[in-house]
């Protein structure tokens, strides 16, 4: 009982974060983004106790904050990070690839590699929430994920058919 309130606590905590986040990127301008991040990531080090990576506690942190597309994000998660291997990976907590924020809200604390860096990867995970918040929130379909990824995420054109055939081992898990 007390690991359910522990668990619904956290994500009633990481909730209430990404809410404020997504609200505030729209009154924003980018000088005001700056504090407001580093408050953030405060708030999120401290409410996110942060948990040993594996696949298995990815999948769930993503159920536990909501992820749209769970399926698709862990197949991205995977040809992105080089099936967590990559120097990117374990030096930034980066399983997305993912550049520095210019234009919406983010908790990454810096770069490295010319990549966004986080303190863990459930920080990564947020983020990418936050990323999905701010562009994809309009997506109902897997096809139309598929879409948007194809025209403004990857530059590798075999990408759609690697996340699409990973996507589904995960999606009938």
């Amino acid at each position: 009982m007390r690991e359910l309130i522990k668990s619904k606590l956290v994500k009633d905590s990481i909730m209430i974060v990404l809410v404020a986040l997504i609200l505030s990127s729209y009154t924003n301008t980018r000088e005001e983004q700056k504090p407001q991040v580093k408050v953030v990531e405060r708030v999120i080090s401290e409410q996110v106790p942060e948990l040993e990576f594996s696949e298995e506690n990815l999948k769930s942190f993503m159920e536990q904050i909501n992820m749209k597309f769970i399926h698709i994000v862990m197949a991205q998660a995977q040809v992105e990070s080089g099936y967590f291997t990559s120097k990117i990976f374990m030096e930034n907590h980066n399983m997305f690839g993912m550049k520095q924020a210019r234009q919406r809200q983010t908790v990454a604390v810096g770069t490295n590699r010319n990549h966004a860096k986080y303190l863990n990867w459930q920080d990564c995970v947020i983020d990418y929430a936050l990323y999905q918040a701010r562009y994809l929130s309009k997506v109902k379909s897997d096809e139309d994920y598929y879409t948007y990824l194809k025209g403004s995420y990857a530059g590798d054109p075999d990408y759609i058919n690697k996340v699409k055939k990973l996507a589904e081992k995960f999606k009938n898990n």
